[in-house]
């Protein structure tokens, strides 16, 4: 591994990011760690996720302002997920199909 300054030093732990065993273990932990978690713990919620990025389909912004917490209280639990808050949205769907805001809706 290279530092700022421009030494190489040997890496003691973990993967390096970018190498070709990392996106493999991140999904691993993310399917055990957020997806099982979504599915036990919230199975009305639709999601989906590509590498470290996922959209959860609420039906109303109260369920999903609630799903948000569920999410920071996750972070103190043995195996944490840590949200980055700026990028953490959440956002009303536009989609003329969900006017009923059900999960089914189209989008």
């Amino acid at each position: 591994m290279q530092t700022k300054d421009g030494k190489q030093e040997r890496r003691n732990v973990g993967t390096p990011q970018g190498g070709p065993l990392s996106p493999v273990l991140a999904n691993l932990f993310l399917h055990y760690a957020l997806d099982r978690w979504l599915t036990v713990r919230h199975p009305d919620i639709p999601f989906c996720r590509y590498a470290d990025d996922g959209i959860l389909r609420c039906r109303s912004e109260r369920e999903a302002q609630y799903l948000h917490s569920q999410l920071d209280m996750r972070e103190v639990d043995p195996i944490a997920i840590h949200r980055d808050a700026q990028q953490t949205s959440i956002l009303a769907c536009v989609c003329p199909g969900c006017s009923d805001k059900s999960p089914s809706a189209p989008c």
